[in-house]
């Protein structure tokens, strides 16, 4: 009576009661979180677009090349011209020399010149190169796709499967339940021999080691679906249902 009792009390502690905060998850919203949580295809990603930069370095190496300069001078001493005052006054007026400066005393200049390659030999097998390494960036971008989806989706399968083994086993174990109380009511009546009750007894407890496996494996799918989507292991999650 003690051991039915034990196994009844561990029955009501495993089962599992979901709140309001228990994350429901469709296999397409699996996906959806797994492929963009996913560091494999993050970084796959990246090394693609590392070979479009690749590209684009090589095509502008056909650019003019532009250059600017510019030079700035002081003259610290300008030449001076002395003009006679007679040239600035009229016949008898005493008009004095006057001093005059030539040029100026900050001289700016500017250039602007611009090169461009005519011939690169190189080039054209680079180009086929750069093409090359990115078609074969992107070709493995599309089989690692296909490879996460494919492992996201398993484990989402794993979690259903697993919630409907643990359905069942509680289905089990009620029924065995079921059957362990009549026959406790067949005992009182006189109707059931002690070997009835001690079967009963032992279809509880092997329906209980039933339920607790499948908690178990059921517990262990949920983390690798987590681990798969990015979702934290203390979040209670369930799967949706099979997908239309």
């Amino acid at each position: 009576m003690k051991t039915i009792f034990c196994a009844l009390c561990a029955f009501m502690t495993l089962t599992p009661a979901f709140s309001q905060d228990t994350l429901v998850l469709t296999l397409e919203e699996a996906l959806r979180r797994g492929t963009s949580h996913s560091y494999e295809l993050r970084n796959q990603e990246l090394n693609l677009r590392g070979t479009a930069l690749e590209a684009a370095r090589l095509e502008a190496r056909r650019a003019p090349v532009l250059g600017a300069g510019g030079d700035l001078r002081s003259n610290l001493i300008l030449p001076t011209t002395i003009i006679p005052g007679s040239v600035f006054s009229n016949q008898g007026q005493g008009e004095g020399d006057r001093k005059v400066r030539f040029g100026t005393v900050f001289n700016i200049s500017a250039t602007l010149d611009a090169t461009y390659p005519l011939i690169d030999p190189t080039l054209s097998a680079d180009r086929q190169l750069a093409d090359a390494r990115r078609a074969l960036q992107g070709s493995i971008l599309e089989v690692q796709k296909k490879q996460v989806r494919l492992q996201i989706s398993e484990a989402w399968y794993e979690v259903f499967l697993s919630e409907e083994q643990l359905r069942l086993a509680a289905d089990k174990l009620q029924r065995a339940r079921d059957l362990l109380a009549v026959t406790y009511a067949r005992r009182d009546a006189g109707t059931a021999l002690p070997s009835d009750l001690l079967r009963s007894q032992l279809e509880v407890e092997n329906g209980l080691a039933a339920y607790e496996q499948a908690s178990y494996q059921l517990a262990a799918a949920r983390q690798a679906l987590a681990h798969r989507t990015g979702i934290t292991l203390s979040t209670p999650l369930r799967t949706a249902g099979m997908p239309a």
